[in-house]
């Protein structure tokens, strides 16, 4: 598997939906938490090495270059603006090779350790045999939807480490094959100048053009306070803060 991990980061938006953040962090701690989680959960599955790390930052400020400069391969830092900076993600991952998968991640999911390894394993054992997407969070109060599609037709996947469930509705943060967004590439490339995870979710699982799975429990976790409490993880927060800290001081 060749993972490229495009990572999509603004520090002067606290929360686009106006929400609050958990544990009264700032925006760039809640940036800094949740990267290094990625990047300990890189490390985890022993991919240091072999995955790439793309920084697609909007208005960032000297101490955040300077963080992201320790563990990334490139950093593209402008006065994006929220559409063209989706946009631009979008334009660098199409550049790989059709075979590489494109971590597509926003700068506010905290990851479990053993998030990059069991998509790893997911990704490279084949247990779904047509084109397909992953979505890293589980939103279980999705469960509760009465539509036919979740009550009959779904599939449920296991893995070696944990199952996966198909699901159609997912947020920007996404993991696809260079192919798929090509072969797909409208659909992409609208929702991104759109902002909008609800027209890739209508437009591409919906139709059931590609299929979507997210895994069971979830591996990842939006940052919101409202989100934030529901996530069993295996992340200690405060120990990576003062771990950041240290490295400061």
């Amino acid at each position: 598997m060749k993972l490229k991990v495009i990572f999509q980061t603004c520090h002067t938006v606290y929360a686009t939906n106006g929400g609050l953040r958990p544990l009264n962090l700032s925006k760039k701690e809640i940036i800094k938490v949740c990267y290094t989680s990625l990047i300990d959960s890189i490390e985890y599955a022993n991919l240091k090495n072999e995955v790439e790390i793309l920084i697609i930052g909007d208005r960032l400020d000297s101490d955040m270059v300077d963080f992201f400069k320790k563990t990334s391969h490139k950093i593209i830092n402008e006065n994006f603006g929220i559409k063209l900076a989706y946009k631009q993600r979008l334009d660098e991952g199409i550049k790989e090779d059709d075979e590489t998968w494109v971590y597509f991640c926003e700068d506010d999911y905290l990851h479990k350790k053993e998030s990059i390894l069991y998509i790893k394993d997911f990704i490279e054992n084949n247990y779904y045999d047509k084109n397909f997407c992953i979505f890293t969070s589980d939103y279980t109060h999705r469960y509760q939807v009465r539509d036919p599609f979740y009550l009959n037709q779904h599939h449920l996947l296991l893995s070696n480490f944990c199952w996966w469930r198909q699901v159609r509705n997912i947020t920007l943060s996404y993991i696809c094959k260079v192919i798929d967004i090509k072969n797909n590439f409208e659909i992409f490339n609208n929702s991104a100048l759109l902002v909008s995870d609800s027209y890739i979710s209508e437009n591409l699982f919906w139709n059931n053009k590609i299929t979507c799975f997210s895994p069971i429990p979830t591996l990842t976790i939006h940052m919101h306070e409202s989100e934030y409490p529901t996530f069993t993880h295996t992340t200690d927060v405060k120990k990576i803060i003062d771990n950041l800290s240290k490295e400061v001081n």
